[in-house]
């Protein structure tokens, strides 16, 4: 065997072990359950393990592709996430760590340190090849050939990530430490939006409160949202809210005024309650046994079995959306073991494939948004205004015929366009 045959194969049997240790982790994940001192501890227990699994599984690509060899031996491989083996080794890092910027900063004018790096091509968990550039001083200054080629691909389709590619210039603008508005130029084709997308994607992992504030990307029209969709959510960032231009803007503007009265009541505690029950009366528990295509095969899910899960995430939430994702993850959770349980342990699918699947079939999507949908603020209070035989068979022991008469006279408030 050929010394490059033997290291690739080395390579092989280290990814190897990293997506087994990956495995686990979710499968430990899926299967834990929260033990907080009371509910609400216990479900925010939930909703972090809940936002790991999607980080673990949502996310797209190889779990590494890259490695870089410092000069004193170690060697650290670059990926979208942080893995360790069952022995707390580190097998991958994650890219917007502070330990892997030398693998985009460093050139041989400038080591940071490293002797070596490598760019992998990975494929369906297989290595297929890998280009090695080494840093020592004295060397040439380059492109590497996967840089190259990454920068000379054809741009079709969805906009394509540059995470395994990226520039020392473009790692500069990404993890640029500023307290204002950083402006990106340069001519059409340059990187700018890439460099933008993965900006956002650095910055919620280096300040996490970002997340929890909420995260805009502006775009110019439907169609550059539609380009850019999948970046963000590939680099496993789903929080990040992405829209045209002209859906921030209302086309029409009226004032209006309401009767103290009015205005009284819409603010009242009773209205609260009202909206509540108009929320949770959302849910459709199915009266009939529904069959879910997943791939070739198709899965009985028992309209008892659905009702279980309602059931459960309901008693186990504390609103309504973190209840539907508790839901629909559990749901995922029943068909993925299905699924895997048909096709036996020899089967060399991975349950994050199997789930993945399960997301996107549609008789799972049909069954989980019909049993339990989204809601919005604005939906949910636009209902008060649609139907008053509606609105006295939820709330009429709380509202008087006066107060519904008055509540749905109002014209209910306008989408935005």
């Amino acid at each position: 065997m050929s010394t490059e045959a033997t290291e690739l194969a080395r390579e092989q049997e280290r990814l190897d072990a990293t997506y087994a240790a990956f495995d686990a982790a979710v499968r430990a994940l899926q299967s834990r359950r929260a033990a907080g001192v009371d509910g609400f501890a216990e479900e925010a227990l939930d909703a972090m393990r809940a936002e790991r699994i999607r980080i673990y599984t949502e996310a797209s690509g190889p779990l590494y592709f890259g490695r870089i060899d410092e000069t004193g031996g170690r060697a650290l491989y670059v990926g979208r996430h942080a893995v360790s083996s069952p022995d707390n080794e580190l097998l991958s890092i994650n890219w917007r760590a502070p330990a892997a910027e030398p693998f985009y900063t460093a050139s041989p004018l400038d080591p940071h340190g490293l002797v070596w790096r490598r760019r992998f091509d990975i494929e369906d968990r297989r290595v297929l090849g890998f280009v090695d550039e080494r840093l020592a001083a004295g060397e040439l200054d380059h492109l590497t050939d996967a840089i190259v080629e990454d920068i000379t691909r054809q741009r079709v389709g969805e906009m394509r990530q540059i995470v395994a590619t990226i520039t020392p210039d473009q790692y500069e603008l990404i993890a640029e430490r500023s307290d204002g508005a950083l402006v990106v130029q340069g001519g059409p084709g340059t990187g700018k939006t890439a460099v933008g997308l993965h900006r956002a994607a650095w910055l919620l992992y280096a300040d996490p409160d970002l997340a929890r504030e909420g995260v805009l990307v502006i775009g110019p029209n439907e169609t550059f949202i539609r380009y850019i969709a999948q970046v963000l959510p590939a680099l496993g960032e789903q929080s990040v809210e992405q829209r045209a231009i002209g859906s921030l803007i209302s086309e029409a503007h009226r004032e209006t005024t309401e009767s103290a009265d009015l205005a009284t009541l819409k603010g009242s505690a009773v209205m609260a309650e009202v909206l509540s029950r108009l929320l949770w009366e959302r849910i459709r528990l199915p009266e009939e046994d529904t069959l879910v295509a997943v791939g070739r095969s198709s899965f009985p899910v028992a309209a008892a079995e659905v009702r279980e899960l309602v059931l459960d995430a309901r008693e186990r939430a504390r609103s309504y959306e973190s209840g539907r994702e508790r839901f629909r993850a559990a749901l995922v959770n029943r068909l993925a073991s299905r699924a895997l349980e048909r096709m036996g342990r020899a089967s060399m699918v991975s349950q994050e494939e199997v789930m993945r699947a399960v997301r996107s079939a549609k008789d799972y999507q049909r069954l989980a948004t019909r049993t339990w949908p989204r809601e919005t603020p604005a939906g949910l209070f636009a209902r008060l205004f649609r139907n008053p035989r509606h609105l006295r068979e939820v709330a009429g022991d709380l509202l008087s015929a006066d107060e519904v008469k008055r509540l749905v006279s109002v014209r209910a408030p306008e989408k935005r366009r």
